[in-house]
């Protein structure tokens, strides 16, 4: 089993920084994601528990379900369905308050089902990994802190 995980100081507050990262429709935001939709809206609420949602990027695609949504402090989510051969044991996301902002440690878990060759190609998916989720936090960091700039400029 392999684990990616980064993290991130977003200067805006976690509830903002929450509702951007669980909204999956945003992601096309990020050059690398070429769509995303929602397959079945949650339980509770649209992007919250029992979501399904799809996302393509660079020629894959990935089906995730969300499971705990705790507003606005922690989602995780499983990907059930993918065009790599990946048994994704889960990934969560969690949001800290830290000063004026919030600190965004985002992890995921998975076993890449290639047998001989599993062990190099898991160390490069994993790097792969891990540079997109710092990709993807980086442009919503640079959005919200944005927002929080002129937000502030026009005194809220």
């Amino acid at each position: 089993m392999q684990t990616a995980e980064v993290s991130a100081y977003i200067h805006a507050p976690c509830e903002r920084v929450f509702e951007v990262l669980s909204d999956h429709e945003g992601y096309v935001a990020v050059p690398e994601i070429s769509s995303a939709r929602l397959l079945r809206p949650g339980l509770e609420e649209r992007n919250g528990r029992g979501a399904v949602r799809e996302l393509r990027s660079l020629g894959l695609r990935f089906v995730e379900e969300v499971g705990s949504f705790e507003r606005p402090r922690r989602f995780e989510y499983r990907i059930i369905e993918s065009t790599l051969p990946v048994d994704h044991q889960g990934g969560c996301v969690e949001l800290t308050p830290r000063g004026d902002g919030c600190e965004v440690l985002w992890r995921s878990q998975y076993t890449l089902h290639l047998p001989w060759i599993a062990g190099l190609v898991e160390q490069l998916l994993r790097a792969q990994i891990v540079d997109a989720f710092t990709r993807i936090l980086l442009v919503f960091k640079e959005r919200l802190e944005s927002e929080e700039l002129r937000a502030g400029r026009e005194g809220r």
